[in-house]
């Protein structure tokens, strides 16, 4: 059963394979179990392992022709944190999180399109800044996960997950959700906007 298709609620195994096709982050894990660059063009690390500067993959649109920006990055993250997202820990959890996530974990009163936090910076579109509190060598694999993946607010609802089950939203990931039955299946298309589309079958 497909229980939701939100990044940051998605914790079971048929939601996770659909997020998979139907999304994407700054890095995925490919078949071969390594981490590799996806919506990430490159990154530096500072000297003492506490900032992360991500360049975004320059062109990359959403399906419906919006360019995606280091903005679509923080709103999702302030989203999830504020909306008490089950896979938020991955922000948040002791070793790995940004600083000031935990302050704002689960309070819903917050609205996340004008929220911040100092561990988030965008200093320009292609630009996503992020400090944590202490170094993490598994940061860039902790990437991976559906909770870090770019969200907007004019369709990804601060506070509620139906739009996440409904056909048409827009995705920067190689497949678009065509519609959903929860009890039966989901039939997903390729996104003719991806940005190696010409790759996905």
């Amino acid at each position: 059963q497909i229980t939701t298709l939100d990044p940051g609620l998605s914790q079971e195994t048929v939601n996770d394979y659909i997020l998979r096709h139907t999304t994407a982050g700054l890095f995925h894990t490919d078949e071969n179990g390594q981490t590799v660059n996806d919506l990430c063009q490159d990154y530096t690390v500072s000297e003492d392992g506490l900032t992360y500067t991500f360049t975004l993959r320059s062109g990359v649109q959403w399906s419906d022709g919006q360019p995606l920006t280091s903005d679509d990055f923080e709103y999702a993250i302030i989203r999830n944190l504020t909306y008490g997202a089950d896979n938020a820990w991955s922000i948040y959890y002791p070793s790995t999180y940004l600083a000031g996530a935990a302050e704002i974990a689960g309070n819903s009163d917050l609205d996340p399109t004008v929220t911040t936090i100092e561990g988030v910076e965008t200093p320009d579109d292609s630009t996503l800044v992020l400090h944590l509190t202490k170094p993490c060598a598994w940061f860039i694999q902790m990437l991976t996960n559906d909770v870090w993946r770019p969200l907007r607010a004019d369709f990804a609802d601060a506070h509620d997950s139906l739009w996440s089950l409904e056909a048409g939203y827009p995705s920067v990931g190689p497949y678009l959700l065509q519609s959903c039955n929860e009890n039966e299946r989901a039939v997903i298309v390729k996104n003719e906007n991806y940005y190696n589309a010409d790759e996905v079958v």
